[in-house]
């Protein structure tokens, strides 16, 4: 399910960009109902821990998580650290459709945590246009919560930042229409290592403004990749934003094992909260 996202280099991006704060580390502060277009009230998600409990409250609830590769990091550390059963509709050539479709129809039978291999890297506005089909067509009202999320190769330096909010915002509106029932969450852009400034830039250009409009669903999976067990904020090499600690990765933007089980970890408690 894994695909191969590339490293990055150091980019030539304009160095007038917008200057992202740092976000705060602490944890979400509660289940903020939000207003009609589901925006919530409190505090983006980016506490990292979790209980047995928020296991269990997940264990009864239909969850859909749309992702690629980190995505894939992040479940396998939720199966390595939690005994929560999760359910793979396997991307598979031709029949991506009939895979997710026959996975979702097994949820009528009881709660479940289905994950899906979603789009492809490097292609963000075709994963939303996917994530918005996938809702329409096949999963509906049929589950408890919806996400999917970008991988950091979605955004880089030279990326549309309002064309891809434009988009986004678009298409969460109107799944909010179709599909009032069924909560909507967000992710934050991931990160790449700290010589990715002018990228990293730009992914929080993106997170900021998932953060100010959906703020308590959001899991900022950028806050959590940012600090280090020992608290440490890691930021890019001239100081102007985040970036992925050493602490959790190997090759400067997949997750390694420490970083799988912290992010999933943090996953499972931020989702028990929505409920």
């Amino acid at each position: 399910m894994f695909s191969s996202c590339k490293k990055e280099n150091p980019g030539n991006g304009d160095t007038d960009l917008e200057q992202p704060e740092v976000p705060n580390n602490g944890n979400g502060n509660g289940n903020g109902n939000g207003d009609g277009n589901g925006n919530g009230n409190g505090e983006p998600w980016a506490g990292v821990n979790f209980t047995q409990a928020d296991v269990d409250v997940l264990k009864l609830h239909k969850v859909y998580f749309g992702h690629k590769s980190v995505g894939g990091n992040i479940v396998t550390g939720i199966k390595r650290i939690s005994d929560l059963n999760i359910r793979t509709a396997y991307n598979q050539p031709e029949r991506n459709d009939e895979s997710l479709r026959t996975t979702i129809q097994q949820l009528s039978g009881g709660p479940a945590f289905v994950e899906h291999d979603l789009g492809s890297d490097g292609l963000p506005f075709a994963k939303i246009a996917s994530f918005e089909r996938f809702m329409n067509d096949i999963i509906h009202d049929n589950v408890d919560v919806a996400f999917f999320k970008f991988c950091y190769m979605d955004i880089d330096a030279r990326t549309d930042i309002n064309a891809l909010i434009a988009a986004y915002q678009a298409a969460m509106d109107r799944l909010h229409t179709h599909f009032p029932k069924v909560i909507i969450a967000h992710f934050t852009i991931p990160l790449y290592y700290r010589t990715a400034s002018f990228d990293n830039n730009k992914r929080e250009q993106f997170s900021n403004w998932l953060r100010e409009t959906y703020k308590d669903k959001v899991f900022d999976i950028a806050a959590i990749e940012s600090v280090d067990s020992k608290g440490n904020t890691a930021v890019s090499w001239d100081n102007v934003t985040i970036a992925m600690a050493d602490e959790w990765t190997n090759d400067g933007g997949h997750l390694n094992e420490a970083g799988q089980n912290q992010i999933g970890g943090s996953l499972i408690a931020f989702l028990a909260q929505l409920f």
